[in-house]
């Protein structure tokens, strides 16, 4: 084992340090050992840095990459951003126009045939009879579309994913750059099916809209990359995917540089996890969004549907009031169970093979409500809107219909009669 080895070795060691004690620091109640971690983790910085000082000559005079695993580590540190951001970029760029040929995706024509051969000569449903019936597919071969909020640094992270992209000659689209005929998330889900990949960025605010659209993507099957805000929090569904950390937009134009090679390898060949037939469980599933009484509004909706005989599944990141709530009313529901799949996975599941689904789309709902509603949306399964009566909603969900209500009472009364068609349709066990 060389001395790159042994520095490499001591930085993932003190960065694994500091990862303990920043759980310690979210975590304890006692501010003497919150002191005590924020001690250690500043020491373990400094550590890192000092071999960083060695590490990075040491790598360039090898004329050796940076370790995948580490570079998000050395983004942290402005001396080095940029000879990370050239040198890995360099290194990024040297196979892939190889790897492009090979796959059919090295010229702009050859990609569009090589995509349009890989869109299914039937398009997934949701073009065929649902929301979006009939909008056109158009291969972009030379496009990724990227989901991200409206905020004062989103040109940064554009600028970024172009530095990064670039020497594919790989374009970025975003939803608001044209106008398009039919709703937002027809032109969303289009793009998000026929342009090479997706990225979507987490945000600090968890914003709906993102987390809808990277539903959709999960549900169409399509390739997609995380870029996370370093202090973002991951919603509980989402946790478990692979993203990169914005620690610096130069840092993750080298981290997504670096990862595109091995991510184009697999574009062409990707291909959504199996799933059940459709509908083929007498359930439907309630995504209460953790929000407003969940128990309240979760026996409401079962209630008005009692007479369909169909369970509830429930949606959300803890289910066990509301559970014993519709227990006591003589409502047995089903929850996410994972048997050996990820949450995220189950949840898919679970929403295929309900006949449909009640989302919860306040927007202050938590993020999962919206991620299950595009799933939905992608997986083409029928879905019913809901919403207290004033509440502000999300951009991508305004102008859908939906039931507004003012209490749980009128919920209760009310659901049945808004949604009857719907449910003379689909709400059979």
């Amino acid at each position: 084992m060389g001395r790159k080895d042994d520095l490499e070795g001591h930085i993932r060691e003190s960065y694994d340090l500091i990862r303990q004690y920043e759980t310690i620091v979210r975590e304890t109640d006692r501010p003497e050992e919150r002191k005590r971690a924020a001690r250690i983790i500043d020491e373990q910085w400094l550590l890192i840095k000092g071999y960083l000082d060695e590490y990075i000559p040491l790598a360039e005079r090898l004329r050796a990459g940076i370790a995948d695993d580490l570079i998000d580590i050395v983004a942290r540190f402005p001396d080095y951003a940029d000879r990370l951001c050239s040198g890995v970029l360099r290194q990024a760029t040297g196979g892939l126009r190889e790897v492009l040929r090979s796959e059919g995706l090295a010229e702009p024509v050859q990609a569009a045939r090589t995509i349009a051969a890989n869109l299914s000569a039937q398009p997934p449903m949701l073009f065929q009879t649902g929301l979006c019936a009939g909008y056109p597919l158009e291969p972009s071969p030379q496009e990724y579309f990227v989901a991200q909020e409206f905020s004062p640094d989103r040109d940064d992270l554009l600028r970024a994913l172009e530095a990064a992209f670039q020497a594919f000659n790989l374009k970025p689209y975003r939803a608001d750059q044209d106008i398009l005929p039919g709703h937002i998330l027809c032109k969303i889900a289009a793009k998000t099916q026929t342009t090479l990949f997706s990225v979507f960025e987490l945000t600090r605010t968890q914003n709906r809209n993102v987390y809808l659209e990277l539903g959709i993507a999960i549900g169409l099957g399509r390739p997609f990359v995380l870029v996370k805000e370093a202090d973002a929090e991951m919603s509980q569904l989402a946790q478990g995917l692979d993203y990169c950390n914005i620690c610096s937009y130069a840092g993750l134009q080298s981290e997504l540089g670096a990862r595109l090679r091995q991510y184009l390898l697999n574009i062409t060949r990707y291909r959504p996890s199996g799933l059940l037939s459709a509908g083929s469980s007498a359930t439907y599933v309630i995504a209460h969004g953790d929000y407003d009484m969940p128990p309240d509004f979760c026996l409401s909706v079962a209630q008005s549907l009692a007479g369909h005989k169909l369970t509830p599944v429930l949606l959300g990141a803890d289910n066990r009031e509301t559970a014993q709530a519709l227990a006591k009313a003589g409502i047995t529901p089903q929850e996410i169970v994972g048997d050996g799949k990820t949450r995220l996975d189950a949840t898919v599941q679970a929403i295929q093979t309900a006949r449909f689904g009640v989302y919860r789309v306040d927007a202050t709902c938590l993020p999962d409500a919206f991620l299950s509603l595009g799933i939905a949306i992608g997986l083409n399964r029928p879905w019913l809107l809901v919403s207290r009566a004033g509440a502000s909603l999300p951009a991508d969900v305004r102008g859908l219909s939906g039931l507004e209500f003012r209490s749980f009472s009128e919920l209760r009364e009310q659901f049945p009669k808004r949604f009857a068609v719907f449910l003379e349709r689909y709400g059979h066990s």
